[in-house]
């Protein structure tokens, strides 16, 4: 029996549930602000939006075949969003870390790991784009399996990086859903990988999908809202328009999973006379 896309009805349901769930902690930050009884206000419903939608999302996760499909408009497009967004993440970063005037310029506390997080980004770039205009990249499966760790090396470096450029309170400002963010990215990314190479099921990827997606919208949807209000830094923008590709890509990938086939009963035996 020939596998499918996820039924149209239950697609778009899904689709609408999780942006809905993605919604409530940003609307929830949006009407609480920055007291104390907000901040855990604010903490305790994404929580309970990210237990929603992974008790949701197994059941469905389950049905799901363990298999990227290439060549699909909906993930060319999306791979198209983050690797033109990486070249500009790339580029303004080189800027205010080396080109900008001394007053505009952003200083990392170690220099080498953010050469390192920029490098990984100009490799995520390449990854990203190589996907959206090589549909035979699919095919060569040590060289898709070497280009998907690199999200996955970014993610990890830019956590470093964070931690010790906040050394002090890395986790002010919400600076802990920026964090956890990071870190269900880097863990979606690693299970992407690893589903190239054949290995493991659906059902946690899509689960991490939906919990990616929650956890980047709660901190960054709100963030560049405050950059239009002058909040917010021009880096710290640029990560968070990143972020909103991650979750245009993540949204794709796990809509775009096929479902397992139905196991077909045995044709009964004629007994013997």
């Amino acid at each position: 029996m020939a596998v499918s896309q996820i039924p149209k009805h239950l697609k778009y349901v899904s689709v609408l549930f999780l942006i809905l769930l993605g919604a409530v902690p940003v609307a929830v930050r949006f009407w609480v602000g920055e007291s104390q009884s907000g901040s855990d206000l604010f903490a305790l419903s994404t929580a309970v939006c990210c237990g929603i939608s992974i008790l949701s999302a197994i059941p469905m996760g389950r049905r799901l075949k363990p298999t990227l499909p290439a060549g699909l408009p909906s993930v060319t497009f999306s791979a198209s969003v983050c690797g033109f967004v990486m070249v500009t993440v790339v580029v303004m970063t080189a800027y205010y870390s080396y080109f900008a005037p001394a007053k505009e310029q952003v200083v990392d506390v170690n220099p080498s790991i953010a050469l390192l997080v920029e490098l990984f980004a100009l490799g995520c770039a390449v990854y990203f784009l190589l996907m959206a205009s090589w549909m035979a990249l699919s095919e060569r499966k040590a060289l898709a399996l070497f280009l998907a760790l690199l999200p996955v090396l970014f993610c990890a470096f830019r956590i470093l990086n964070d931690f010790i450029d906040h050394s002090t309170m890395p986790l002010a400002d919400h600076g802990g859903y920026r964090i956890l963010g990071i870190i269900a990215t880097m863990l979606f990314f690693l299970r992407e990988a690893k589903l190239r190479t054949g290995k493991g099921g659906a059902a946690l990827y899509f689960v991490l999908g939906q919990v990616t997606v929650i956890l980047l919208a709660a901190y960054n949807v709100p963030l560049l809202w405050e950059f239009l209000h002058g909040e917010a830094t021009v880096t710290e923008v640029l990560y968070a328009m990143l972020s909103v590709a991650f979750i245009i890509y993540i949204f794709t990938r796990i809509f775009s999973l096929e479902v397992k086939p139905k196991e077909e009963a045995p044709a009964p035996v004629a007994e013997e006379a």
